[in-house]
């Protein structure tokens, strides 16, 4: 879950949203601001491509932090959306299968 060396970048990228998002708004809370400059880094750099990527395969959110994926989703959501030009079809189908995948990580039935 850890990105080395390159945590730096990440950082620098947190600390330009935190001051081009200096209002008090829901989705300018810092963890949302770091996600954003997570998805930001991974989308750049290690081809996530897709909402699963991000929370399952790069950040591992899904498994070991469900309860942070249905806060975080909706602004990550709009982040890739804005970088993949996704339409509004594209967009629920990955909100499904992210809200699947998490309802299948914390039930067990």
């Amino acid at each position: 879950r850890t990105y080395g060396k390159q945590t730096d970048e990440i950082i620098e990228k947190f600390l330009i949203f935190c001051n081009d998002n200096a209002v008090c708004q829901p989705e300018n809370e810092p963890e949302i601001l770091l996600s954003k400059a997570e998805l930001w880094f991974t989308v750049d750099n290690e081809s996530v491509q897709k909402l699963q990527d991000f929370f399952i395969r790069r950040t591992g959110k899904l498994l070991f932090e469900p309860q942070s994926v249905e806060k975080l989703l909706p602004a990550i959501l709009e982040e890739m959306r804005n970088y993949f030009h996704w339409d509004e079809e594209r967009c629920e189908a990955e909100k499904k299968e992210v809200e699947f995948l998490l309802k299948q990580s914390v039930t067990f039935e």
